[in-house]
């Protein structure tokens, strides 16, 4: 189950996740529905964990451009203009 938690001090939503086994089974059901790749579905799992983009970067031994360029790939795979759209997309799709 995904929860959308609003952040005071950002104009993004942050998405927090019940248990790591649910992360996992939510970033596969996502990347089965758009079909992500398993670099795209890296780049989600660490977003939606809160990390920054160059943390992202960091943890994958990968450029920042990298990471925004997965980044840019799943939100036109999702049809969405940025990560709040994207999470409110999954929320809709993974909340029963």
């Amino acid at each position: 189950m995904i929860w959308v938690v609003p952040v005071a001090d950002r104009a993004m939503a942050f998405v927090a996740l019940a248990q790591s086994d649910s992360a996992s089974k939510v970033i596969d059901q996502l990347s089965d529905a758009f079909g992500f790749t398993l670099a795209e579905a890296n780049v989600l799992r660490l977003i939606l964990e809160d990390e920054a983009p160059k943390q992202v970067a960091a943890g994958l031994s990968i450029s920042t451009n990298t990471v925004r360029t997965h980044l840019r790939s799943i939100y036109s795979k999702m049809n969405v203009r940025g990560l709040a759209q994207a999470i409110r997309l999954a929320s809709r799709l993974t909340t029963s």
